[in-house]
């Protein structure tokens, strides 16, 4: 994750419309686990930066340092694919393994789906740096999105909703200024929620889901 906060900080002078997007996908059938975890920027935003600056963005440095930051559990596989297309790049991991054989010592156990007692909790970690956010950040963020989405004709079957736990505070879908956006498709369900709030959260937050 800490690639993405060194994204943010070079391109938040240079656009003011958010240019990055974190996707996450899970899936989970008698414990059996997948998961992937994908980051996109758009290509064209570093040519324009390589354009006006002088120093320039190496973006393989860039995937190269991501890679290094990206969560490993023993007893898990892991796959990295670099996206690099006419108007994405980015990297992505996809990561399988059971349940039961996870091994995470003292990790914390960031993306995956922990059962406690009627419903599962994802944990996600906080970007917040310690520096306060200025409204040029805040508004460089403002179009970019974390989403997840759920299968849910495994063991998440029974999952109807989302909410999100941080801080000591509660938040649901349906509460009034929610930030948190949840909608079921088929066997599916997609929860949304802005990259502003991933950034300004003091703490890893849960995504709990029940």
């Amino acid at each position: 994750m800490k690639t993405i906060k060194v994204l943010a900080v070079l391109l938040i002078p240079l656009l003011f419309t958010g240019c990055f997007d974190v996707f996450q996908s899970v899936s989970l059938h008698d414990g059996e686990i997948e998961i992937a975890l994908r980051y996109t920027l758009q290509a064209g935003l570093l040519e324009m930066i390589n354009g006006f600056s002088e120093e320039k963005i190496d973006i393989n440095e860039l995937l190269d340092e991501a890679d290094a930051t990206l969560p490993e559990y023993k007893g898990f596989s892991l796959g990295v694919t670099e996206i690099n297309t006419s108007f994405h790049k980015g990297i992505e991991m996809r990561m399988a393994g059971n349940m039961d054989a996870l091994e995470v010592n003292d990790e914390k156990q960031y993306f995956l789906p922990i059962q406690n007692g009627s419903h599962y909790s994802i944990l996600i970690p906080s970007m917040a740096d310690g520096d306060e956010l200025d409204e040029m950040g805040a508004a460089f963020l403002s179009g970019s999105m974390y989403t997840l989405l759920i299968d849910l004709s495994g063991d998440l079957q029974g999952v109807r909703d989302a909410r999100l736990v941080y801080a000591g505070n509660t938040m649901l879908s349906s509460d009034e200024d929610s930030e948190l956006l949840v909608h079921i498709y088929g066997s599916s369900m997609l929860v949304e929620l802005p990259m502003l709030f991933m950034f300004l959260a003091p703490d890893d937050f849960s995504i709990e889901l029940y």
